[in-house]
């Protein structure tokens, strides 16, 4: 730092002038000003907020919010349930509506449809869903009343009786290979798709829209 009164350089810490004595002003300053914490300086800090009483939402609220979420969130598994139940229903042939309807599912060889082929067939009447439902239809004049996916996978639905009932169902070799292959489709569809909504929701954090 540069004296005022003579010129001479003198180290930044320096207080005077190491020539001429002359107090140097801006370390002058700075040894003047003492080290203060902020809070002293702006004076007492003020307490945290806390809501009063009357601000606070009751237990009956809060209790009543918490059901209403999860009851919300459940949605999407409640229909896992009769999905279960059909898993169990296909070994025999049968799934809740036809069980209710008192019918079964019956192969082409008399065996009742065991649950890869019950299981296949399910899948397969989305073919006879997607255009407007016209393999639905087709049991309507078909001789044997049977839909597209009856006809693909050479099934009868026919009336139960205690016979077929006591039986166990079968399943082909085609319809076991094509259940798991059409599985391990689902299982990477599945993955790529949750995939893409992790990406989204990513994508959507960091442009703080969440």
């Amino acid at each position: 730092m540069r004296c005022g009164n003579c010129g001479t350089l003198n180290p930044e810490e320096a207080s005077f002038c190491a020539k001429c004595g002359t107090a140097l002003a801006s370390n002058q300053y700075s040894s003047s000003t003492s080290t203060v914490p902020v809070e002293a300086q702006a004076g007492a800090v003020a307490d945290a907020w806390v809501p009063s009483t009357s601000e606070l939402a009751s237990l009956g609220q809060r209790a009543g919010s918490w059901i209403i979420d999860w009851v919300l969130q459940a949605i999407p598994y409640i229909g896992l349930i009769p999905f279960f139940i059909n898993c169990v229903l296909y070994r025999r042939g049968s799934t809740i509506g036809l069980s209710i309807a008192s019918a079964r599912i019956i192969r082409e060889n008399g065996d009742v449809s065991g649950f890869y082929h019950t299981a296949v067939r399910q899948m397969a009447a989305i073919l006879s869903f997607i255009p407007l439902g016209l393999g639905y239809w087709w049991a309507f004049w078909d001789p044997h009343r049977q839909t597209w996916h009856d006809k693909i996978m050479h099934t009868y639905v026919v009336r139960n009786t205690p016979e077929l009932e006591s039986r166990k169902g079968t399943s082909s070799k085609g319809a076991v290979v094509t259940f798991w292959a059409a599985l391990a489709v689902a299982l990477v569809l599945v993955t790529l798709v949750s995939a893409l909504v992790l990406a989204a929701m990513s994508a959507f954090l960091g442009t703080g829209l969440f």
